[in-house]
């Protein structure tokens, strides 16, 4: 009976330990470019590399972390100061063909993968090229 007991005890406190709520996850938010325009693109990066964002397709581009909230357009720190693409021209020099100067959430949207994840999409079409 001793022995019952003691299993039933010890068994209970594997089950709290289990059934212990985990630490709040942080919000993850992705910021996604989805070039649907007939035109190749490039973005710089901070750190001066080019990025190539191939005509009709999706790229996930940057990434935001958040104790409370999921994270807007206009308050992640790598985009607040705005998104320019550029396509080279005959002397491949690189010419802008798109800014988005302040950050405007209204343009993207918002899509919510699970309970602390999503993505804010930017779609991008020949009729906001400036070509």
């Amino acid at each position: 009976m001793k022995s019952l007991l003691l299993v039933l005890s010890f068994a209970s406190m594997f089950l709290a330990v289990l059934c212990e709520p985990e630490e709040d996850p942080f919000f993850s938010t992705d910021f996604v470019i989805q070039n649907d325009s007939s035109e190749d693109l490039i973005i710089v990066t901070a750190e001066q590399n080019e990025f190539v964002l191939l005509s009709q397709t999706s790229q996930s581009l940057f990434f935001s972390t958040n104790e409370t909230k999921f994270t807007k357009p206009s308050e992640n720190a790598t985009i607040a100061n705005g998104i320019k693409l550029y396509q080279k021209d005959e002397n491949d020099n690189l010419v802008i063909v798109y800014e988005q100067n302040p950050i405007d959430d209204d343009q993207w949207i918002f899509i919510k993968q699970y309970t602390h994840g999503g993505f804010y999409n930017l779609v991008i079409t020949d009729a906001d090229l400036d070509l």
